[in-house]
């Protein structure tokens, strides 16, 4: 049987919460995929952080305790990994073994491919957000 350690993340906890929809979503969302594939959850890490920022201790307790059971680390969509490219190339490349739930044929270029947009999004946003600030402060 497959083993799983399911990550989800929200980018903030003021607006999102740990506690709120979107955490709700993406771990139902990864617990219908376990369920289908006749898997087993082994945890749940749970965080609200930034996906830019590299260091996030859940993130990293769950590629540790993946490694350690021989689990994949599970997350609902690759952006909840993260929205950096090469953080992603990079977890490829040292061997940590995730899966995205709503894409779990993919392979390793189309994983690089939807790493590499996933970080536009970020970079689209994060433009969008300072343009929503200046015409607030307006």
């Amino acid at each position: 049987m497959k083993k799983f350690i399911n990550y989800a993340r929200v980018s903030s906890a003021v607006h999102q919460g740990v506690d709120g929809l979107g955490i709700a979503a993406q771990l139902d969302s990864m617990r219908s995929f376990v369920a289908r594939v006749g898997g087993n959850v082994l945890a749940e890490m749970v965080e609200a952080q930034s996906g830019a920022v590299d260091e996030r201790p859940q993130l990293l307790a769950a590629i540790a305790l993946a490694k350690k059971s021989g689990a994949t680390v599970l997350i609902a969509r690759l952006d909840r990994i993260s929205r950096d490219a090469a953080f992603i190339l990079t977890l490829r490349k040292q061997g940590v073994e995730f899966l995205c739930a709503d894409m779990p044929d993919a392979d390793s270029f189309q994983i690089s491919l939807y790493a590499i947009l996933a970080e536009r999004d970020r970079l689209r946003i994060a433009s969008n957000t300072r343009a929503a600030l200046q015409a607030a402060k307006r």
